[in-house]
């Protein structure tokens, strides 16, 4: 798997069935002491810091590598979406971003004006029925605390669906409890303003659906004017061939080159299917 075996019928609790790999097909681990030892291409998937190049070990030992015909490629590290987060960004390496996946485990919450937004839940809810419910937003009235879904209570929530604001840090699982504990229905958790458009299928304990910050906010104007807004959330099971795929990952690293902002990295993103990453297909 590390390198190019094939695995079959791998998924996530059932969805998003596919055949994982790893590096590239019938690919083999070799092990070198040395570039003398005739080695191609090295890849490392390591960093640390940005820091001068010539402080720099994996650009120092790229640059002799390089300089015997052998090509580099590093990570750009995962500390995205700020500017200037970019991990090895020395001009002779090449530098590799992350795109996401070409599919989804879908959880599309719809409304009771007809809008319908995308979201992702790993766990299909079986027997959750697809009758509109009461929608509600805890953090309508300016409340912080509610909005993160803290500090609710059954009478404001029960029987309910809820609308949770992420915040830097927040744990969708844990605000998923504080719903379930207080009574409510199923859950919608949209994004803060820094992750964006990133959504992730997460092990909810509850009905729940997972949306981006600019769908987030749609649903916060549809629930503000509105005497009884109302939601509920079908759950569409594995899409494949995403159509919001492949985008760069919110988690990737941005250039430019801290070092030297004329350095304009990464250098290529790797699509679900392209060599160097896990990938399903």
């Amino acid at each position: 798997m590390a390198a190019g075996a094939f695995v079959p019928h791998a998924d996530i609790y059932g969805f998003a069935k596919g055949t994982a790999r790893g590096i590239a097909p019938h690919a083999h681990l070799a092990f070198y002491k040395a570039v003398q030892d005739g080695v191609d291409v090295v890849s490392i998937s390591l960093g640390g810091d940005s820091r001068p190049f010539y402080k720099d070990a994996i650009a120092i030992g790229a640059f002799s590598a390089i300089q015997k015909g052998v090509f580099v490629s590093c990570a750009a590290g995962n500390n995205g979406p700020d500017h200037y987060t970019l991990l090895n960004d020395a001009p002779w390496l090449l530098t590799v971003g992350v795109s996401t996946l070409d599919r989804a485990i879908r959880a599309n919450p719809k409304f009771g004006n007809g809008q319908t937004f995308f979201g992702e839940f790993l766990f299909q809810w079986k027997d959750f029925k697809e009758t509109p419910l009461p929608l509600v937003f805890p953090g309508k009235d300016g409340d912080f605390i509610k909005a993160q879904c803290e500090e609710l209570t059954t009478k404001e929530i029960s029987g309910k669906v809820v609308l949770c604001e992420s915040a830097l840090g927040s744990d969708m699982v844990l605000e998923g409890e504080v719903v379930l504990t207080m009574d409510g229905a199923a859950m919608i958790f949209m994004n803060g303003e820094r992750n964006a458009y990133a959504l992730m299928a997460g092990r909810h304990v509850l009905p729940a659906a997972h949306v981006s910050f600019a769908d987030g906010n749609k649903i916060k104007a549809y629930i503000n004017p509105t005497k009884n807004p109302t939601a509920t959330i079908p759950f569409k099971g594995t899409v494949l061939r995403d159509t919001a795929a492949s985008v760069v990952a919110v988690f990737s690293s941005r250039g430019p080159s801290l070092q030297s902002p004329g350095i304009l990295k990464p250098d290529i993103i790797t699509r679900p299917g392209d060599p160097g990453r896990l990938a399903l297909e």
